[in-house]
């Protein structure tokens, strides 16, 4: 196995206020994609926040439940809602050569 990304994502619409002025919590998931041969199988866009742009059909973040569209939060308990997309793919990149070929 390669490294792994722990992403936490916001999934689903809601977070607006509804006729009655109560705001729903935006429901969170976290996931876990391990990296395979493939890489992790998405692309990201965007900046504060960063978006999954696609997900690779089969691919190690469809795996793990990711799909496109959805908002990264966190990654590996870092919080990058106000990073640029640069910062997020070096940060995923750092956990790369942090965890090196083993998996937590």
């Amino acid at each position: 196995m390669n490294g792994t990304a722990a992403l936490r994502r916001s999934v689903g619409g809601g977070g607006g206020a509804a006729g009655g002025g109560t705001v729903e919590p935006v429901p969170v998931a976290t996931l876990v994609v391990y990296k395979d041969d493939a890489g992790y199988g998405m692309k990201v866009s965007g900046d504060n926040p960063v978006y999954v742009q696609s997900v690779k059909e089969g691919g190690a973040a469809a795996r793990a439940g990711l799909h496109a569209g959805d908002k990264i939060i966190k990654v590996n308990g870092v919080n990058v809602m106000q990073s640029t997309h640069t910062d997020v793919v070096q940060l995923i990149k750092y956990i790369d050569a942090l965890f090196g070929n083993e998996t937590e």
